[in-house]
């Protein structure tokens, strides 16, 4: 018998801006981690998420449930409204963990550049896991290649 793929969730979110900000001043980029991090660390262990890392204004989280991740990613947005410096773009995509390492943050990643400024987007497969389950409305924008 053939043992069912296990699956996990990424979370992926940028600070809008952070290069240019570093390029003027470190200390003004590292006060926009340092508020990023005691902002959203938080909101995802919440959410049942494990806090990977943070580089460069990027942050990566994993969940096992896609709609823990996406509650996540909305209770961040509402959050981080409250600190007009720091802007998200948050992408979300759900993978197979044999698929490689790094696949999930790369997907996620890409998907986030399609998000606006302080917007969440989600895979396909992650809006297929949780169509059913949320009450969070979705749009389609666009296939990301």
């Amino acid at each position: 018998m053939k043992p069912k793929p296990k699956f996990v969730t990424k979370l992926f979110a940028a600070i809008d801006g952070y290069n240019e900000t570093k390029a003027h001043s470190e200390q003004q980029a590292l006060n926009l981690s340092h508020t990023a991090r005691d902002t959203i660390k938080p909101i995802i262990e919440h959410h049942n998420g494990v806090w990977m890392h943070e580089k460069y204004g990027e942050i990566f989280a994993k969940f096992k449930l896609p709609e823990d991740a996406v509650n996540c990613a909305v209770a961040i947005q509402l959050e981080i409204s409250g600190h007009p410096d720091v802007k998200l773009r948050i992408g979300i995509h759900t993978g197979d963990i044999k698929s490689g390492i790094g696949t999930g943050d790369i997907v996620a990643k890409k998907i986030a550049g399609s998000a606006s400024l302080g917007g969440i987007c989600i895979s396909g497969k992650v809006y297929a896991s949780i169509q059913d389950k949320t009450d969070i409305t979705a749009e389609y924008l666009e296939d990301v290649k």
